[in-house]
């Protein structure tokens, strides 16, 4: 560059010279001029110098932001390849058989046979206990719906995370502290399933209390609109649903209680621990509430349209037309039902809830950085 530069500068000068006939021979003008020379070809061949390494490091620069651009893509690929919503439902399945062994309901005939020989104070007392029972058993049902599908959710996130982590760290060693093997991913999702064991029998004790209180003064001769038992619902949740220094104590039924006796460094003991700091987030208890919310109005939309089917059977306006407990009972009963199905609405919502899709994957970027 510096030798390009200085020929450059001597034909320039040259020319220049010529016109002002300032100089005799080539040889003593250019031993005359050699500090200008030199100093013009610093300047020049500098200037070519810093050019050339620009170009080189706006191109090293566009290369690496595009090989970042690459990797994101990978990650995202890597993300939406993540099936679920599937995994979720194929799991829900449990919940019949679980809500069966914590909240068994009697079938008609074993109805008919508890009542057929009791007395008339026994009968009342009977389906005064059965009224309580098939509230609990629906709003059982539909908190849930919403605490596994978040539950697993956030489950399978930390799994996905950890295996893209293993996969893309070059080195043998670093890749190792991400490797998960199956019985590690089984055992760890097993705790999803918590809600639908030990923490359903929980949970219902829970809401039958409150139910219990809520409902003593509606008898099952009382009739009930539609308003009516949105309303007992309602202030039924406002008790359920209370907080602890901003978290929801719903999330003291989706996992096992600590146990500090256990092997603190195991792998689904890490897992769990880091599933224990998401449940108590602040962000984590919002996506909570709102997939709550969500699902009750859901629960909302459904009673509603048993209502109006049954008004309009009855050929009765809707606003005014109402329901005895003790018919109330089946209908309600049939409703929680639905929500034992994986396509039910509830699930679904919470499934497609936008909030949650932020949340999950936030925690699969937090750490998923090759």
């Amino acid at each position: 560059f510096f030798f390009l530069s200085a020929v450059v500068c001597i034909g320039v000068t040259m020319v220049f010279e010529r016109i002002t006939g300032a100089f005799k021979s080539t040889g003593r003008w250019m031993w005359d001029h050699k500090v200008a020379i030199g100093a013009t070809t610093v300047v020049i061949g500098g200037g070519v110098y810093y050019a050339y390494n620009k170009v080189t490091s706006t191109f090293d620069q566009y290369s690496s932001q595009l090989l970042l651009e690459m990797q994101k893509q990978k990650k995202e690929t890597f993300y939406e390849g993540i099936d679920s919503s599937r995994t979720i439902q194929r799991e829900f399945k449990w919940i019949q058989s679980c809500l069966q062994r914590n909240l068994p309901f009697p079938t008609q005939e074993e109805i008919a046979e508890q009542t057929k020989k009791c007395t008339k104070a026994e009968r009342v007392s009977f389906w005064e206990d059965m009224k309580v029972l098939n509230m609990t058993r629906l709003l059982t049902v539909v908190y849930c719906d919403a605490l596994f599908s978040l539950s697993m959710r956030i489950h399978l996130t930390l799994i996905a995370r950890y295996i893209y982590l293993s996969a893309n760290e070059e080195d043998e060693i670093s890749s190792s502290l991400f490797s998960m093997d199956d019985s590690t991913q089984l055992s760890f999702l097993a705790e999803a399933r918590y809600i639908f064991e030990s923490g359903m029998n929980h949970l219902r004790n829970h809401i039958e209390c409150i139910v219990h209180e809520q409902m003593a003064e509606w008898k099952i001769t009382s009739p009930c609109s539609y308003d009516d038992l949105v309303n007992l619902i309602r202030s039924i949740r406002e008790e359920v649903e209370v907080t602890e220094a901003r978290r929801s104590v719903l999330v003291n039924f989706m996992l096992p209680p600590e146990d500090n006796d256990s092997v603190t460094n195991s792998p689904v003991k890490f897992l769990e621990n880091e599933v224990r700091n998401i449940f108590e987030s602040q962000e984590f208890n919002e996506v909570l509430s709102n997939a709550i919310n969500t699902g009750f109005k859901e629960l909302e939309m459904l009673l509603e349209h048993k209502y109006a089917v049954k008004s309009e059977q009855a050929q009765q306006e809707f606003n005014s037309f109402k329901i005895y407990i003790a018919k109330l009972i089946p209908l309600i009963e049939s409703v929680t039902t639905n929500l034992q199905e994986p396509n039910n609405a509830i699930l679904q919502s919470t499934l497609n809830n936008k909030s949650l899709d932020e949340l999950a994957y936030n925690i699969y970027d937090v750490s998923a950085s090759p």
